[in-house]
């Protein structure tokens, strides 16, 4: 059985906070405090929780803060996902800057795209404006002196070959 990470982590006493490590944790974390306020306060300030609730409660209240922490959680995954892109892009624009040898820059960029989308294989093609059922291998990452091999398109179904742009 597949384990799912849990969207929040609801503790219902700060007590709980001893036996959980928040930086461990993946997901936001909600203490609910009832007895000794100060104490379970202090409890959730000192171990970082995102947030506490003090009982008795509203369902509404727990909910809002639910809502809250996950919109927040998904939001820094997405600015987290967008960083990664940015400093990939950064890093083929590094490459393309690196060298003047056009087969050289095709398989550079070849790799890091393999390294950035985590396959084994990798190849850049080019497909001709006339014939568009067959492609030319331009630059694999597997063998940097695999150029200009003729692939028949119907061959590979997971290529998807868009109109051409009209000039």
């Amino acid at each position: 059985v597949a384990w799912k990470q849990p969207h929040a982590l609801i503790l219902s006493s700060p007590d709980g906070l001893k036996h959980v490590n928040p930086s461990e944790v993946k997901c936001p974390i909600i203490a609910l405090i009832s007895t000794n306020l100060t104490g379970g306060i202090s409890s959730a300030v000192k171990y970082d929780v995102e947030c506490y609730l003090l009982r008795p409660f509203f369902k509404e209240e727990l909910d809002q803060k639910l809502k809250v922490l996950v919109d927040r959680k998904r939001w820094l995954e997405n600015l987290y996902e967008a960083n990664d892109d940015f400093y990939a892009l950064m890093e083929l624009a590094t490459l393309a800057s690196s060298t003047l040898k056009p087969k050289e820059l095709l398989y550079l960029i070849v790799k890091k795209i393999s390294d950035i989308v985590k396959v084994t294989r990798c190849s850049m093609i080019s497909i001709g404006v006339e014939n568009r059922r067959f492609a030319d291998v331009v630059s694999s990452f597997e063998d940097p002196t695999i150029t200009n091999i003729q692939i028949d398109l119907q061959k590979y179904p997971e290529i998807k070959i868009g109109r051409a742009p009209r000039l």
